[in-house]
């Protein structure tokens, strides 16, 4: 049995046992043996046939440990299906290291972690906490999307549906870890300004200025065709450090504008900034994602480590809806990584670090590469 093996699949349509127990096998077969774990994404019509989706995994594909979630739409290797029924999975099996949930036992430097969050639960509390106890050590995920009920977006493992529990923190600790990554998509527009007043996730002033007047000045003072680009995708970047002289893309963690209050000139944003903290517009279009998801995508293959594998969690407002063609991200991966087993899902929000430390995003891709670390490699 080899080292290490990691095997995608890719199940389109409604669960049946017969198409499940195929899947298994065959990746079985690949890997001349079977699993540690496998990381499931399912559309919501596969809710009912959880467990025994999960036992089919666990007999034919000779693997323990399931983890999951719902998903509005699929990634597996260079495909994304989108609003489609189906399956992505991911077989995971690393020699000397332990794949599992985390509980509450202590982080240690070295270890990777991937968080399936669902969205009904305060995901910014959740990674908040993690900043306390944990700083420094990074989460790879994303929020569970496939519908709008309680009922339909879940969580699971092998032992079936989670009910009482609104995360799953799967962690990696040995010879294989994560490389991530994290492509915004968006660009800084506008002046940056320090925040001046705030309130929760209400920000009131911007360098002691009325907010939705400066969001109007910068709008303005954009191009023809950038303003035609703006409707609905102009958002704020937060910048996540102050010891900077001029902030780049990749600085700013970027947040929804949720709405605003002509008469006090306030917005309100999906974060929770804080009086100091550096704030600057940011423009999302088609060719700034584009172009950066291509760059952080080349840094990548330019880190050395030979990659095994990934996930993929990419934002419900990415796509088509973007990119205007199916495909854009998981083939942009493919295109600098090569032909790697990657499964993934359409989040309803993005879990990765920026300026060092794990927030929730929007609009974002966020990308767990699993490489042989370096200190291990060759032992």
């Amino acid at each position: 049995m080899s080292k290490h093996a990691i095997v995608s699949r890719l199940i389109k349509g409604a669960f049946t046992e017969a198409g499940v127990e195929a899947a298994s096998r065959s990746a079985r077969d690949d890997a001349n043996g079977g699993f540690d774990a496998v990381i499931a994404f399912v559309s919501k019509g596969w809710r009912e046939s959880v467990r025994e989706f999960c036992e089919i995994l666990q007999i034919h594909a000779r693997c323990p440990k399931v983890f999951g979630c719902s998903a509005d739409g699929m990634i597996s290797d260079s495909r994304e299906l989108e609003d489609s029924e189906g399956c992505s999975l991911l077989f995971l099996r690393f020699g000397g290291t332990e794949v599992g949930l985390a509980g509450d036992s202590q982080a240690l430097p070295g270890d990777s972690y991937i968080a399936l969050v669902h969205p009904f639960q305060p995901t910014e509390d959740l990674l908040s906490e993690w900043r306390e106890r944990f700083s420094g050590i990074p989460v790879y995920g994303g929020v569970a999307s496939g519908g709008r009920s309680l009922e339909e977006i879940f969580l699971f493992t092998e032992s079936g549906i989670l009910e009482d529990e609104a995360t799953l923190l799967i962690r990696l600790r040995g010879r294989v870890g994560i490389l991530g990554a994290v492509s915004q998509g968006c660009r800084p527009i506008g002046e940056p300004r320090t925040i001046t007043g705030v309130d929760g996730n209400v920000i009131e002033s911007l360098a002691n200025q009325n907010v939705c007047d400066l969001l109007e000045k910068t709008y303005a003072e954009l191009t023809d065709e950038e303003r035609e680009a703006a409707n609905g995708n102009i958002l704020v970047g937060i910048a996540m450090t102050e010891y900077k002289e001029e902030h780049q893309k990749g600085d700013f963690l970027i947040s929804s504008i949720l709405g605003g209050d002509p008469q006090s000139g306030s917005i309100a944003i999906a974060a929770e900034p804080e009086i100091g903290q550096t704030l600057q517009f940011q423009l999302r279009d088609k060719q700034s994602a584009s172009e950066e998801m291509q760059e952080v995508c080349r840094g990548v293959a330019a880190d050395g480590k030979r990659v095994l594998g990934g996930l993929l969690f990419t934002c419900t407002g990415r796509g088509k809806q973007l990119f205007e063609e199916a495909g854009h991200d998981a083939g942009t991966v493919t295109e600098y990584l090569g032909k790697k087993p990657l499964a993934g899902f359409f989040c309803n929000g993005e879990i990765a670090p920026v300026g060092g430390e794990t927030f929730l995003h929007a609009f974002t891709a966020s990308m767990a590469f699993f490489v042989e670390k370096k200190d291990h490699q060759g032992q």
